[in-house]
């Protein structure tokens, strides 16, 4: 089944929040087996299954936008083009890597820039845009892919519009599915003479449904629809504005519909955070409220609240830090209740002007959903048991090194100690999952990330990681994590209006089983995508996926792709 991805995504277009030198952190991220068991609660009720979303990517949630963005990995900025943006997350990123994304290392947009003391926030600027992009593609396997998206930005509002539909009558029994996606945001400068005047108010919403059929389970024909419907708002104070602040509130939905039962979740969620002066001490203090609620084979409410406040970034020559601390409270199922006050700290150095060493400490706890779970695995089951995780310690040394205008690197450490991580299971059906929770988890990981950028359309982005795990109650390391992983892709214009994009993944051995030593074959893949810009407005593109015909799977049963060609165009007005 060719991967053509409804990968629709929203943006807020109008981001404009000056903040001072000193920049916001970033919250990081997470992982199925057989026969055995432990003795420890599972899903009380019949394991169903769950939503496939596209391969990595799941249906409750707005995904990202065609447009240009920064993307930040280390300490890169590197501006993809439109369609590598995409096409990486639909190829390379299909492979669900819960302890590190080699490529894209998590780094918020206003973090060091090496050698500056401040870096500049990206802002659009005030002229009047309008665009508008369709697109087709078609493949093998009777896969199809169509979207259409609208956009208008100009100083007075701001919206985007997305919709896509994709099909596919699969590559094996049981492996056809359809799916659609709708969504808008837009947002607006508020016009007043109050503490308000040039703040900017943005609202979005969407809404999902996807068809398919779980081909690796022992009932191959059970069909799942999931839908999701997500809407929200915000309110982001003017660059000028004394008492900067941003707030937003939003609702998302997960609809699962398997054959005869049905699940639903509801999450409402509110954030809210400002950064202000004290004595000329800058802060940073951020509210998380969030409350999920699931009912049908499994029933539950997951409130979460997270509150934190801290110094931003200070600097004392070539040494800076940042210094939080933070109140967590948390409840999920089995009785779960969690209370914690934790610090945070980065501590960080630049070296020889063109490096910067950090060490970075925190703990918490780490909201999550079913939403969350599905998204991680695809094939869990609706009535799962969920839980947060209670992160008791998370240390990160890295060096990251700017080697010239093209060159970046960042080498990093980070040790995990984990209480409540979710471990997959197979439960009473084969190939649909559900979570079992016991001891601490570990999780130890190496990784070392390359990134260049040539040209305004040629990049070079690579990563490897070295993951090594280990469950305080099995004494054996957890399911589905690859002790050694790789990601790469190239993108350049080799002759006048064509580029050509390889890419590669590389997964080693992963256990399947909480007890048993039963492990999935280790897997390489190759992909190309070559795209022309037949004329000023129209380009087409051909895509190679799985070019080597290789027959792995990422989830026990479940056979992927294999191989895919994809040609399609798209038309920008």
């Amino acid at each position: 089944m060719i991967r053509c991805v409804a990968h629709i995504t929203v943006l807020l277009l109008v981001v404009g929040t000056s903040v001072s030198p000193q920049e916001k952190e970033r919250e990081p991220a997470r992982p199925q087996p057989q026969e055995k068991r432990l003795d420890i609660p599972v899903s009380p009720a019949e394991e169903r299954s769950s939503v496939r979303q596209t391969e990595g990517q799941r249906v409750g949630q707005l995904p990202k936008i065609d447009l240009p963005e920064f993307i930040i990995t280390g300490v890169a900025s590197i501006d993809l083009p439109e369609a590598q943006k995409v096409a990486a997350d639909e190829n390379a990123g299909r492979l669900p890597i819960f302890f590190v994304d080699p490529v894209s290392v998590a780094r918020d947009r206003n973090t060091i820039q090496i050698g500056a003391r401040e870096k500049l926030t990206i802002q659009i600027l005030p002229a009047t845009l309008m665009n508008g992009t369709i697109t087709a593609s078609l493949g093998t396997y009777f896969t199809s892919n169509v979207g259409l998206s609208l956009a208008d930005l100009n100083p007075g509002y701001s919206y985007l519009a997305q919709g896509r539909y994709h099909s596919s009558k699969g590559y094996a029994p049981y492996t056809n599915r359809s799916g659609g996606q709708l969504a808008v945001q837009g947002g607006l400068p508020v016009r007043s003479s109050s503490w308000l005047e040039g703040a900017k108010v943005g609202g979005s919403a969407g809404f999902g449904s996807e068809t398919y059929r779980f081909f690796g389970s022992n009932t191959p024909s059970l069909t799942r629809t999931a839908s999701s419907l997500s809407l929200g708002g915000s309110l982001t104070s003017s660059a000028s504005s004394t008492f900067n602040y941003h707030a937003e509130i939003g609702y998302s939905g997960l609809f699962l519909s398997d054959s005869s039962a049905r699940s639903r979740e509801s999450h409402i969620s509110l954030h809210a955070e400002s950064r202000f002066r004290i004595a000329g001490l800058p802060l940073l203090a951020r509210v998380n409220l969030a409350a999920a609620s699931i009912s049908g084979p499994t029933s539950g409410s997951l409130p979460y609240l997270a509150a934190g406040i801290g110094a931003s970034r200070i600097w004392w020559g070539n040494f800076f830090t940042e210094l939080s601390a933070h109140f967590y409270s948390a409840r999920g199922m089995l009785g779960q209740k969690l209370t914690r006050i934790s610090p945070r700290l980065m501590a960080g150095y630049v070296l020889l002007g063109n490096s910067v060493a950090t060490v970075t400490y925190r703990a918490g706890v780490e909201e999550a959903t079913l939403s969350s779970l599905v998204n991680m695995n695809p094939y869990l089951s609706a009535s799962t048991l969920v839980q947060h995780t209670d992160v008791r310690l998370d240390v990160t040394g890295a060096l990251e090194t700017d080697w010239n205008d093209v060159w970046r690197s960042r080498i990093s450490a980070r040790y995990r100690s984990m209480r409540d991580f979710p471990l997959w299971a197979e439960g009473p059906q084969q190939g649909i999952w559900t979570t079992v929770y016991a001891g601490m988890t570990e999780i130890t990981t190496y990784a070392l990330d390359l990134f260049a950028k040539f040209e305004r359309n040629g990049y070079f982005a690579a990563g490897a990681a070295i993951n090594s795990t280990r469950n305080t109650v099995t004494q054996q390391g957890i399911p589905y994590a690859a002790d050694f992983q790789m990601t790469g892709r190239y993108s350049r214009e080799i002759l006048r209006a064509l580029t050509i994009s390889p890419w590669l993944q590389f997964v080693d051995r992963r256990r399947v089983d909480l007890l048993a030593g039963n492990k999935l074959p280790a897997y390489i893949v190759l992909g190309l995508r070559s795209e022309y810009r037949l004329l000023e407005s129209l380009n087409i593109a051909v895509e190679v996926q799985n070019a080597a015909d290789r027959r792995y799977e990422v989830w026990k049963g479940y056979r992927a792709e294999p191989f895919i060609v994809t040609a399609g165009a798209s038309y920008r007005w």
